[in-house]
């Protein structure tokens, strides 16, 4: 099964999804929310590749999500591939301590407080809806997380609200295998978000190159096909140098993408009116220099900062 596939596969398994909470007493309709078409999906490749670097970070990570997950969408399906499996962890984000976010996840369910009670001293940091879809027929999960500072041994706490299967269900699983199981999954997805807006990344748009018959069908007022659904990747820099179909090369007019570090730039004595003012340089902030936009004939790449 190759990624687009995969998708499509996904995209069917939120549908069914969808049908079933519909379904549900006292679940009021769900629509379109379930679709991937309202996420932002990252395709990280392999999945032992990301695992390697992320343990290599988990220290800068674990600071830089102290006081809440950095995301750069609030709705991420990360997809990436287990044993030659292809996996979709997908995070919403809920509510960022106190602050509470219409969700189309939890629309249906209870605010976020009620029935929660913490002990005393255990901070709730912030709080997000996670689905697992896994290639080979196993049953999809969703569960809610609730970050906490109660370590309990692990990188943080978390109290799980399992939604699916059971969607019918309001226990809150504290302790089980079950909660064990999901919290460190919570963990290494919020590990894995928090990774994506490294420093060190690029994020890069990719838009796959619709066949004639799909362009017609789109210009006609269809929906691009789920396979060919934009998506993204996360790469450094020597990647996104390799990926540009001009190779190593480039010119002054066209330079190699690079990220230009921020610097400070002595002022000419044609400026005036600056000097005037005592100021002999200025500084000019770290910025993305090179083409944002290049094309192998397959997919259309745009690179984000």
């Amino acid at each position: 099964m190759d990624f687009g596939s995969f998708l499509a596969h996904c995209e069917s398994t939120f549908q069914r999804m969808a049908e079933e909470f519909h379904s549900a007493p006292g679940s009021p309709a769900v629509g379109e929310s379930f679709s991937l078409r309202h996420s932002h999906i990252f395709n990280l490749g392999d999945d032992e590749n990301v695992r390697s670097v992320v343990n290599e970070l988990i220290p800068e990570l674990e600071m830089d999500a102290s006081e809440g997950i950095p995301m750069p969408y609030l709705d991420i399906s990360e997809v990436s591939k287990l044993d030659g499996r292809w996996v979709l962890d997908r995070v919403v984000q809920v509510c960022t301590g106190q602050e509470k976010t219409k969700n189309m996840f939890l629309a249906y369910k209870r605010t976020i407080h009620d029935g929660l009670i913490l002990a005393d001293g255990v901070k709730l940091y912030d709080c997000f809806t996670f689905v697992r879809i896994e290639e080979g027929g196993a049953e999809p999960l969703m569960w809610t997380g609730f970050r906490t500072n109660a370590t309990k041994g692990r990188s943080w706490g978390w109290v799980i609200d399992v939604l699916y299967p059971g969607s019918g269900s309001t226990l809150l699983y504290q302790g089980s295998a079950l909660e064990q199981t999901l919290a460190n999954n919570s963990s290494a997805i919020c590990l894995q978000t928090t990774f994506i807006s490294h420093p060190m990344n690029y994020i890069v748009k990719v838009t796959p190159a619709l066949t004639s018959k799909e362009e017609r069908k789109v210009q006609a007022g269809k929906k691009t096909p789920i396979p060919k659904s934009p998506h993204f990747i996360v790469i450094d820099h020597d990647v996104l140098v390799s990926m540009r179909p001009c190779g190593n090369g480039g010119t002054h007019a066209s330079p190699v993408p690079h990220h230009r570090r921020g610097h400070w730039k002595r002022l000419s004595e044609r400026c005036k009116f600056a000097r005037m003012m005592g100021k002999e340089k200025v500084f000019v902030k770290s910025a993305y220099v090179g083409d944002r936009w290049f094309s192998d004939g397959k997919n259309l790449y745009e690179v984000l900062l």
